[in-house]
């Protein structure tokens, strides 16, 4: 990996690590030995792979639309194949696609409430938007609505939503290496009394060592 393509990733001696989030935010670097695992599971927390699809040509349709993450379009064209299959060959695919589908998006729900649990609000409301646009219309994308909108009237997790999208702003920040700034954003969750005690102060302070680290 040549240096000046990756600045972020110099260090002054090996072995070396860097674990980075699913958003793409360098969250930890240092001696691989120092790494725990609990760091490692608290990060990938509701991280998972989006399903991939290969499917006959009679279903290219819902196949582009389930791979562009458009999963309620491809229910839709999956169901209408299902109600006059062209073959026996596309009955079964199709059938298959519309049971690893649903099963993602109840997976993804379930993620939620396991993260929700844990009072991690920031990374369950981003996989609840995501849901809600990419099964829009479908019943999944329902349930991530609902549960959201329920949040919203809550005014703990309300709390826990707000922290969450300063500390999204400050993540944005560090992915352009803009370090004060991305110091400055977090703390604005960081210092004071209003987001004491939330799940989102505690990964604020955590960017934050990791920030100064780079001042």
């Amino acid at each position: 990996m040549a240096i000046d393509k990756a600045p972020e990733y110099v260090c002054d001696g090996i072995p070396h690590s860097w674990l980075v989030n699913p958003r793409g935010v360098v969250v930890w670097e240092g001696h691989p030995a120092e790494l725990k695992d609990a760091q490692i599971e608290e990060h990938i927390k509701g991280a998972s792979l989006t399903p991939q699809f290969a499917l006959p040509k009679d279903l290219k349709s819902a196949e582009r639309e389930l791979n562009a993450a458009r999963y309620a379009e491809g229910i839709k064209s999956l169901e209408t194949h299902l109600k006059k299959p062209r073959s026996p060959e596309t009955e079964t695919a199709a059938k298959s696609a519309l049971e690893q589908v649903n099963s993602y998006g109840e997976s993804k729900l379930k993620a939620v409430d396991d993260l929700a649990k844990e009072k991690d609000y920031g990374n369950a409301a981003e996989i609840l938007r995501n849901l809600e646009k990419s099964f829009k219309g479908h019943a999944v994308g329902e349930k991530a609505k609902s549960r959201l909108a329920g949040w919203k009237k809550d005014e703990k997790i309300k709390l826990e939503l707000d922290a969450a999208v300063i500390v999204e702003q400050a993540e944005t920040q560090i992915q352009a290496k803009q370090w004060k700034a991305a110091a400055g954003i977090l703390l604005k969750v960081t210092k004071g009394k209003k987001y004491e005690g939330t799940r989102a102060r505690e990964i604020a302070e955590k960017l934050l060592a990791t920030v100064r680290r780079k001042l």
